[in-house]
């Protein structure tokens, strides 16, 4: 008798394999999610110094948000169910994929068409990639 409550505390005890898997898998997602999130609004406050080097004043700056909200909502909708179809993991490799190809276009813009571009990249990587993942994580 003592010995199978024993054997029950211990297995109690000792997390099994899978729950590691989804606790690795939730950090996981938390790191990437934040990694996105970061580099698609740490570049906003930078707005304001580019303005004069690039020479728009604003109007423009409407139009990089207004860019940043329609390509998050077209991207919601056209990619929403892709993590169904794909899964999480090649989503999660895809995000920070694109979010290191909207950081190097913000390094690289010179002109507003290439601020805009990287908007555009940022917010339909926020919008398509990180829709599920925001489901896992809460």
């Amino acid at each position: 008798m003592i010995d199978d409550i024993a054997s029950d505390v211990r297995a109690q005890a000792v997390p099994s394999p899978d729950g590691r898997r989804a606790r690795a898998g939730f950090w996981l997602v938390a790191a990437v999610y934040a990694l996105v999130m970061l580099g698609g609004t740490l570049p906003i406050p930078l707005y304001a110094l580019w303005a004069p080097q690039m020479g728009f004043g604003p109007f423009t700056t409407t139009l990089v948000f207004a860019v940043y909200a329609l390509g998050t909502v077209l991207a919601l909708m056209v990619f929403a169910s892709l993590s169904d179809r794909a899964g999480r993991r090649p989503l999660l490799a895809a995000a920070v994929l694109a979010a290191a190809t909207s950081t190097a276009l913000f390094l690289l813009s010179h002109d507003v068409a290439t601020l805009i571009l990287a908007v555009a990249v940022v917010a339909t990587t926020l919008a398509s990639a990180l829709s599920r993942p925001t489901t896992a994580i809460a």
